[in-house]
């Protein structure tokens, strides 16, 4: 799979690669973590390309919040 970030955005940073498998049998679920490129401040275009020989209705993109050392608290997003 491909992950290219901020794609209409001027010069775009390189694609980001990677590997994705499903974790339940009878599904086709997978997660895909990744980092940024330290030179995007912001994601304002997110686009994955996978195999067109995958079979797929929908997606949902989400983002998940790590516990690292010196988190003070974990609590609700704030709204924007």
């Amino acid at each position: 799979m491909e992950i290219r970030v901020n794609v209409g955005g001027g010069q775009p940073p390189r694609p980001i690669y990677g590997a994705a498998s499903c974790e339940v049998p009878e599904q086709r679920n997978f997660a895909v973590d990744f980092d940024a490129p330290a030179e995007v401040l912001t994601i304002s275009d997110l686009r994955v390309i996978v195999n067109a020989s995958w079979p797929m209705k929908s997606g949902l993109l989400y983002l998940r919040r790590f516990l690292y050392p010196g988190a003070t608290s974990v609590g609700p997003a704030e709204p924007r």
